[in-house]
């Protein structure tokens, strides 16, 4: 079995295009915590932190193929991370923006 440990982040993520299940596995293990650390810090909700870390790996998990990234893995993924709370918030000023619109209109 090989080590995937020690790997750098760059041969992870060659790795992964390949479609090394383990290099994916190293890759949630080593970023996840601190991508959900800052998710929650942003969104002040766990579950919805957590969700958002998931859709980030089960993402690029699936696009592994097409995965081109420009700076480091770290920030590729820290960026996403960014834009996945960004969506999330903007989903939620419209969905509250929806519903309290529909409550003026029933009063």
């Amino acid at each position: 079995m090989y080590n995937y440990v020690g790997i750098s982040d760059d041969k992870l993520g060659l790795l992964l295009k390949n479609g090394d299940h383990q290099a994916f596995t190293e890759i949630y293990n080593r970023h996840s915590p601190a991508l959900l650390l800052h998710a929650i810090q942003r969104l002040h909700d766990e579950d919805d932190a957590k969700d958002v870390v998931h859709e980030i790996f089960f993402s690029l998990w699936n696009k592994r193929d097409e995965l081109v990234i420009r700076t480091n893995l770290k920030g590729y993924l820290h960026i996403a991370m960014q834009n996945k709370v960004l969506d999330r918030i903007s989903h939620e000023k419209v969905r509250t923006q929806y519903a309290n619109s529909l409550q003026e209109f029933l009063d």
